[in-house]
């Protein structure tokens, strides 16, 4: 005997369980979409003056100049990716005075130097009693950029909201031709390298790469995150993790607060290096351990910015990446040659996949494409120089996007077409129990009341 039930409600539970699993899909096909293609970013044309794969740099602009020099001294002069130092009013006035602008370049050589040889990246406060802000801060910028041309990455304002203008006094001073406005939180260059945008971060639960994403901009983000204690391993993981998944995430500066031990802050984060044997997503320039160079190439400096330039046309680079497109970092100038290159060669007497062109009327650095849409997995990429006499190859790095989905993300979607099946096999099973119920249970009259007439039109 088949138990009775309430068709109702089990067509309500059916049908609310595969709404569910659609919505469900939905949301993480969108999620894999934001991973993969929606994740997709184009890199700026500028490369990344520092080294990016050693994950942290050092913020002390909320400090002043002596507590700065305090801080780094008790840390042992430590060496990392960048490290932010504050130049205090009077120091900033006293650089554009002739007379005494070298009592205030000596005193920001004692920063330079406890900064271990860190590149650097000088806040600037404003004077209140000066009026001209554009004057002051043309002649701290260019006194800054000439004592320092190797080290002084960037310039801004410590507290760019307090004092309006200021910011942007020292980004006229230092980019005089930029076309475009550049953000309130930005890192300003002293060269040609990559502008940073600056985010704070509200406690360590944001270290992911999730929150990395919805934080990034068009520009290189540095993610700004205070910390009482030194980082434990686990949060360096995290980082570390959030990095290498995050294509415009440039580099991670921690704030220390007046509780934290120096040495103990930067012991945590000193000498953190992103792992592996493949390319992270975003920006890897040439020292980058997962980047393979052979002895044709000469490895030189603009600033802190460095360059390959290909000494012989066998200069070759192999690497390993996990992504859908992959970009060349390199300048473009009239005497460039070609680059040949391969993705996942067959044999090494394959063709190329693509021949780059380095040719260009002036002389500029550039984000070039090598290939799109390629496979979400680990490919493998070669590069080799073709010169002619008086060509140069010259590259300061890869940029990987379009990491694959996470694995969660395939096992959630099977189990919700798992989902969605059973759901179809409930309904079968529900009309197959409603049509034996049917077939074993004696026809039921109908009741017709009225005058037979009107329902024999219904007939």
């Amino acid at each position: 005997m088949i138990p009775s039930f309430d068709p109702a409600l089990w067509r309500r539970a059916s049908w609310t369980v595969l709404l569910l699993g659609l919505v469900a899909f939905v949301c993480l096909g969108l999620a894999e979409q934001g991973s993969r293609g929606g994740g997709l970013q184009v890199p700026p044309d500028a490369p990344l003056p520092f080294e990016r794969h050693r994950v942290f740099g050092l913020n002390l602009s909320r400090m002043s100049s002596l507590q700065a020099l305090e801080w780094l001294n008790a840390a042992g002069n430590p060496s990392l990716a960048l490290i932010s130092v504050p130049i205090d009013p009077d120091v900033v006035l006293t650089l554009a005075q002739d007379e005494s602008r070298e009592t205030a370049l000596t005193a920001i050589d004692a920063l330079q130097q406890a900064a271990g040889g860190s590149p650097l990246a000088f806040c600037l406060r404003r004077p209140a009693e000066i009026t001209d802000g554009l004057v002051l801060a043309q002649a701290a910028v260019a006194a800054i950029a000439s004592r320092y041309p190797g080290q002084a990455l960037y310039v801004s304002a410590c507290e760019p909201d307090d004092l309006p203008g200021w910011q942007q006094d020292i980004a006229d001073a230092a980019q005089p031709d930029a076309q475009e406005a550049l953000p309130d939180n930005a890192l300003v260059p002293l060269s040609g390298s990559a502008v940073l945008s600056l985010e704070q971060l509200d406690g360590t639960g944001q270290l992911n790469a999730e929150h990395f994403r919805l934080r990034a901009s068009g520009n290189y983000t540095v993610y700004v995150l205070d910390a009482s204690d030194p980082l434990d391993d686990a949060l360096v993981a995290d980082a570390a993790e959030a990095l290498a998944d995050t294509s415009h995430s440039a580099l991670i500066l921690v704030t220390p607060t007046a509780a934290v031990d120096p040495a103990g802050l930067t012991s945590s984060i000193g000498s953190v290096v992103l792992a592996g044997d493949a390319l992270p997503e975003g920006f890897s320039g040439i020292n980058a351990p997962a980047l393979r160079v052979n002895d044709d190439w000469q490895r030189s400096n603009v600033g802190t910015t460095g360059y390959l330039r290909a000494t012989a046309p066998t200069a070759a680079i192999a690497a390993g990446f996990v992504g859908t497109d992959i970009y060349l970092s390199g300048i473009e100038s009239p005497e460039s040659g070609l680059v040949q290159i391969w993705i996942d060669p067959q044999s090494p007497t394959s063709p190329p996949t693509v021949v780059l062109d380095l040719a260009s009327s002036q002389a500029r650095d550039a984000a070039i494409p090598i290939a799109r849409g390629l496979p979400a997995a680990r490919h493998e990429i070669v590069l080799q120089a073709i010169m002619d006499d008086g060509d140069s190859v010259t590259i300061s790095g890869l940029f990987v996007t379009g990491k694959p989905a996470t694995a969660w993300t395939g096992t959630m979607a099977a189990a919700v077409v798992l989902l969605a099946t059973v759901v179809a096999l409930s309904e079968r099973c529900y009309s197959a129990i409603v049509a034996i119920r049917r077939r074993t249970r004696p026809p039921r009259r109908r009741t017709r009341p009225g005058h037979p007439r009107v329902f024999a039109r219904d007939r």
